[in-house]
């Protein structure tokens, strides 16, 4: 696989925790008299350590709770009727 021509980064993520990102640099070194051309990525090998995601502040991770039937003052569809 040919090296890009320009630099890329990459980006890791897991679930639980915060993604991470790293830039790669590719270095091209021309070849002299005798010598071929070379061409490198910095760093080599690409490695993150990821971090575990922060939990939300209490209150932004629950959903909110739907209106009980007594809240309500439609009847429950799936409630037995009380008509006889």
């Amino acid at each position: 696989m040919p090296a890009p021509d320009t630099g890329f980064s990459v980006t890791y993520t897991l679930n639980k925790y915060q993604p991470t990102t790293v830039p790669v640099n590719v270095i091209r070194n021309p070849g002299e008299l005798g010598n071929e051309a070379t061409t490198v990525t910095d760093p080599n090998p690409v490695f993150a350590e990821l971090q575990p995601a922060r939990p939300l502040p209490r209150g932004q991770n629950q959903k909110k709770k739907a209106a009980s039937a007594t809240d309500s003052p439609f009847q429950d569809p799936g409630a037995p009727s009380s008509r006889r």
